[in-house]
């Protein structure tokens, strides 16, 4: 538990000071602190405990995990573009369906060359 806390303090935090980088460099006025921070929060429970705790400590089938991820991942993207625009998200608002059969591709295949890549060094 202590290993999850951890990580996402450390997936926030970098998210927050990643976002705020760009929103510099790029000069996006509208990107408030409140947004950052809940841009930041959002990577966080993603990245540093959904996805850990899905693929590091859960015992369902692979199946049950990818389908999961790959709802967790479509729904924060979309909360995260909706967070910065309202506009922007109901301009993507109907290519969603092409957003997620894209998401369920790629996470095929980073599954794929993971199970690569565990092979290897069991081997």
């Amino acid at each position: 538990m202590k290993k999850i806390q951890q990580t996402f303090t450390q997936t926030t935090l970098g998210s927050i000071i990643w976002i705020a980088i760009l929103t510099t460099i790029f000069d996006f006025p509208e990107m408030t602190i409140l947004k950052v921070v809940a841009l930041g929060l959002i990577a966080g429970l993603v990245f540093g405990i959904a996805y850990p705790m899905l693929w590091q400590h859960a015992s369902f089938k692979t199946r049950t995990k990818l389908t999961t991820s790959v709802l967790l991942n479509t729904v924060a993207g979309s909360l995260a573009v909706y967070i910065v625009s309202p506009l922007m998200f109901h301009w993507l608002q109907p290519a969603l369906i092409g957003i997620f059969v894209l998401t369920v591709c790629l996470h095929l295949v980073g599954l794929s060359l993971y199970m690569r890549f565990e092979k290897r060094l069991i081997k």
